[in-house]
């Protein structure tokens, strides 16, 4: 068996103390480690989802996989003709089936008794909350492909499991959510983690049974009709009359062929009438089942309505065509394994019930909108966490992500960097975070773009086209400080995202006033941070006056740093207690203070601290930051004269600037106010 490499981590905790680094210790273990992963506590279906979730998982992290496999899955919704049908048999006290009994699992699984002993030596577990709400950063490398941004599709929370040489983890949380709208993947990557979940199939039981009833119905098509649980669950789904229902029907399947209706609810239901007067021949798939194939059907392993219900879905998927129910995850696979049959099989719905919006015809959602992937262009405004379940997605079998390569990065230079901001929601803060994205695409940064949003009270984080999103729990306020500061923001910010993400590679720190006017090409090793001298501080001892009081540590250790600064994403996390606690500190004292904590932090942390010039501060020296690839606009644009020329504090977000660039006295100031005039002639058009 192949050694599985991995790294130690420890979870980091919200409070300054508590914040472990993760360790550099790497070591090879022969016996691959454990994945343990909650189960869904719906039906059918949905457990079906949250065990090919795990499936990813255990493939990605080459772990072998744990759930709680004693579960029983619970019973069916409605009627449930078969719930009864297993009982009394010896072998069988609960003739419930649980996952293992229905569905044959492409990985190595782990018993519930190893978990229980494992479990206890496990450390502190991951907590992703409802997965419809994550995105899972599935690729190896660093920095994600830049679709990831239109295949978050608004969400905000990103995931992955970390390397760790803990021989069990635990992830807490429901796995709610169709694999194809939770694992961002590409290339290679997503071939090999498609290819694992579709291997998780119904045991051959059952699969042979479903043959003999296909066989048996000859030509047909099906309506899956998901009523009784829906009605009640979804409201605007119980504005959907059998009238509607059957138009749909109609519309889409021949009306002389057999009509086969998988349902949970009672064939002798008036729901039915419309589509009896419509369709020539109307059968229900339950009678097939459980009265003509009576007999194959109770001599399955189970013969209860999950085994019912499976058999249901193998059956639907055979049809000559299929209309299914908008909201069941039950209709969601059945056209995902049509999809896999037919890469352009149509994903067709008895009815639209949908927050208004979308184009709905003939059964089908049209893609009146453009965009990467299927979510984007049919235009459902539902919102993003829903679509995690309300459909499956052709994305499951074919998505334009199968063919991306890994970049071919000829220079060295060209290291992708995981380029931060960190903001509320402040509409100016917003403004200044879409004119820093722009210049950031214009000076074709490698990388990405990352604005972290704190939003402590459950605001909404806006959307970005090119930089992506991330939603923290960030606030201005710490425990020791008397007075709030938006620096609190930044730092809370950052370690949520690094405890959350657990992001690899460079990290370079941004203010929401940084602009580009051209690439940060550096690379920077472990131990080692790179950035902007501190012009101010480097002057005088003031520096190491205001830093005396707090910081153990040699003051001629102090190294006037300050940022953009470049720094490993694992040093990130080792400082971020003590820069967090120190800017507390340093509150009341200075308005620098989370930039006076950073050196402190720094110089108590051991680091290398290495210059370059990568940030011109507005109204330093030229002969400073020549050639400085970021501009900081912190203070006013002094022109030729030496008057203010223009400064931020005066100027209406989305106006033209209202000078001329050429009139100031600095060249990096001359080319800050030519990028915000072609920027605010950009958004004019667009207007």
């Amino acid at each position: 068996m192949s050694a599985v490499v991995c790294a130690r981590f420890r979870a980091p905790t919200r409070a300054g103390a508590g914040l472990d680094a993760p360790a550099l210790r790497v070591e090879s273990r022969a016996v691959p480690g454990i994945l343990h992963i909650d189960t869904d506590p719906g039906l059918l279906t949905n457990r079906r989802m949250s065990l090919e979730i795990g499936v990813g998982l255990a493939v990605l992290t080459g772990r072998r996989l744990s759930m709680p496999w004693a579960d029983r899955i619970g019973n069916a919704p409605g009627p449930a003709p078969a719930r009864h049908r297993g009982q009394g048999t010896a072998h069988q006290a609960d003739p419930r089936p649980r996952m293992l009994d229905l569905w044959e699992v492409p990985v190595a699984t782990v018993t519930d008794e190893e978990w229980v002993d494992a479990a206890d030596d496990a450390p502190a577990a991951l907590d992703w909350g409802i997965y419809t709400k994550c995105v899972y950063l599935a690729d190896p490398q660093k920095v994600p492909h830049p679709g990831v941004i239109e295949f978050a599709n608004g969400r905000t929370r990103f995931v992955r499991v970390p390397p760790s040489d803990d021989h069990a983890l635990r992830i807490l949380g429901r796995p709610l959510s169709w694999y194809s709208y939770f694992f961002h993947a590409t290339g290679d990557t997503r071939r090999r983690l498609v290819d694992a979940i579709g291997r998780v199939r119904l045991q051959e039981p059952y699969t042979e049974f479903a043959a003999s009833v296909v066989a048996g119905l000859g030509t047909y098509n099906v309506a899956h009709v998901r009523r009784t649980d829906l009605v009640r669950g979804i409201r605007a789904y119980a504005g959907v009359s059998p009238h509607q229902i059957a138009r749909t029907l109609a519309e889409v399947l021949p009306t002389d062929e057999t009509l086969v209706l998988a349902t949970e609810a009672e064939p002798t239901s008036t729901l039915f009438d419309p589509i009896r007067a419509t369709f020539r021949d109307v059968v229900f798939l339950d009678d097939v089942i459980l009265g003509d194939h009576a007999a194959g059907f109770d001599a399955l392993p189970f013969h209860e309505d999950n085994a019912l219900g499976a058999v249901t879905q193998l059956v639907a998927t055979s049809a000559e065509r299929f209309v299914g129910t908008m909201g069941s995850t039950f209709t969601g696979l059945i056209q995902r394994e049509r999809c896999r049959r037919d890469p352009a099989a149509p994903f067709r719905y008895t009815a639209d019930y949908t927050p208004k919006g979308p184009v709905f015809r003939e059964g089908r959602y049209v893609e009146t909108h453009e965009g990467r992937y299927t979510w984007n262009r049919v235009g459902l405004k539902s919102s993003p966490d829903v679509l995690a379940w309300l459909r499956e997605w052709p994305e499951a079998v074919v998505s334009p992500d199968d063919s991306v390569r890994e970049p071919d990065r000829k220079d060295p230079r060209d290291e992708p960097i995981h380029a931060v901001v960190c903001t509320d929601t402040n509409p100016y803060g917003d403004w200044q975070c879409r004119f820093q994205e722009h210049t950031w695409l214009r000076a074709g940064q490698p990388g990405e773009l990352v604005r972290l949003v704190g939003c402590p009270n459950g605001e909404t984080p806006p959307r970005h086209e090119r930089a992506r999103v991330v939603k923290t729990a960030g606030a201005n306020s710490h425990p020791r400080a008397s007075a709030s500061h938006p620096g609190f923001n930044r730092l809370w910010s950052l370690q949520e995202w690094l405890a959350t993400e657990h992001p690899e590679g460079l990290v370079l720190i941004l203010d929401s006033d940084f602009v580009f006017r051209g690439p940060v090409r550096t690379t920077v090793e472990q131990g080692t941070v790179v950035g902007q001298e501190w012009f101010d501080a480097a002057r005088g001892s003031a520096l190491a006056d205001r830093l005396a009081p707090f910081v153990d540590v040699d003051l001629s250790r102090l190294q006037p740093v300050t940022w953009p600064a470049l720094i490993d994403a694992r040093d990130l996390a080792a400082i971020l207690p003590r820069w967090l606690d120190l800017t507390a500190d340093l509150r009341p004292f200075a308005w620098e203070n989370d930039m006076f904590a950073f050196v402190g932090a720094l110089a108590e942390s051991g680091l290398d601290v290495r210059y370059e010039t990568l940030g011109a501060w507005m109204n330093w020296p030229e002969e400073f930051v020549a050639g400085a690839p970021i501009i900081h606009y912190c203070q006013p644009v002094v022109g030729k004269d030496g008057a203010r020329l223009w400064f931020k504090q005066g100027y209406k977000p989305w106006d033209p600037i209202g000078v001329d660039p050429n009139d100031a006295a600095l060249d990096y100031c001359r080319d800050l106010l030519h990028l915000l005039d072609e920027f605010t002639g950009l958004q004019a058009d667009l207007r």
